[in-house]
């Protein structure tokens, strides 16, 4: 049994590298495929994360190695995100004025997002990455995996769901958006590690954690959330929508090829929206 669980992490993680090399090499849905790509390294980090102690200094190597991988993509997946939420925005948008003004700079990024796509494409790529992924599954085939017991990826998992608590109760009630995306990027790794030790261990772990910070609207009392896959996709997708939303504000403050008194107009639109989704989250979740 102690063999299986350490043989079926490896599995699920070998497995999400192989998923984002066969997204990357898609035609069909690029933008998508790359981020799903991108979506896929995570769980694979997230899972090493939970090996790491037992699989050595290459375990860590490994980890840098992914996380190089996955932050190289991120501009092709921002200039999409950029695309999407103006779209959402638009079609969110009362006033015809405001409606007209946040599609005609769509469209702008979004011919900013093509070209950057050709590029990508153009320039090979593609084939470069399937062969930084070949390569990392190799040296991860080569780690003694079946030194993993059920009780250190249990000791790991716990570690990670109290750091993520610890960031949570400063972040909550926070406008930092630095700290509140680090919030989220910890609820999602606790979340694909959720995932991941589930397949290793044959069921759901057994998490006896559960987060607790102050109520910011009851003064003296505090919220205290249970660590389940639907409060982490909750939190994790609120926060996500947020720090979407501040990437497009910075975005729009950078496009000079945007007539500046649309650059100003748009961003008041996002930064409204940003207010509207910032703010104490903790108490979805109890």
């Amino acid at each position: 049994m102690t063999h299986d669980v350490g043989d079926r992490l490896e599995s699920f993680v070998l497995g999400e590298l192989d998923r984002a090399a066969r997204l990357l090499a898609g035609r069909s849905t690029r933008h998508e495929s790359i981020h799903a790509a991108r979506k896929a390294i995570r769980r694979a980090r997230a899972a090493l994360r939970l090996a790491r102690k037992v699989l050595g200094a290459a375990a860590d190597d490994a980890q840098r190695a992914s996380g190089e991988i996955g932050a190289s993509l991120a501009p092709l997946r921002d200039a999409h995100v950029a695309v999407t939420t103006l779209a959402a925005l638009a079609a969110q948008a009362e006033a015809a004025g405001e409606r007209q003004l946040l599609r005609r700079i769509g469209r702008t990024f979004a011919t900013r997002r093509a070209a950057l796509y050709a590029e990508f494409r153009a320039r090979g790529a593609v084939d470069a990455y399937r062969a930084r992924l070949r390569d990392l599954r190799e040296l991860l085939a080569r780690l003694p995996w079946r030194k993993l017991t059920a009780r250190a990826l249990d000791k790991a998992l716990v570690h990670d769901i109290r750091r993520a608590g610890q960031v949570g109760a400063r972040a909550d009630a926070s406008t930092d958006g630095d700290l509140r995306h680090r919030w989220r990027r910890r609820l999602r790794r606790v979340r694909y590690e959720l995932k991941a030790a589930a397949q290793a261990l044959d069921h759901a772990p057994a998490v006896h954690v559960a987060w607790s910070w102050p109520a910011h609207e009851r003064p003296g009392r505090r919220v205290r959330l249970a660590v389940q896959p639907d409060v982490l996709r909750d939190l994790t997708e609120r926060l996500g929508h947020e720090h979407d939303l501040r990437m497009v504000y910075a975005a729009l403050r950078a496009a000079e090829e945007i007539d500046r008194s649309d650059r100003s107009a748009a961003r008041h639109v996002v930064r409204r929206a940003i207010a509207a989704a910032s703010g104490p989250l903790g108490r979805a979740g109890a």
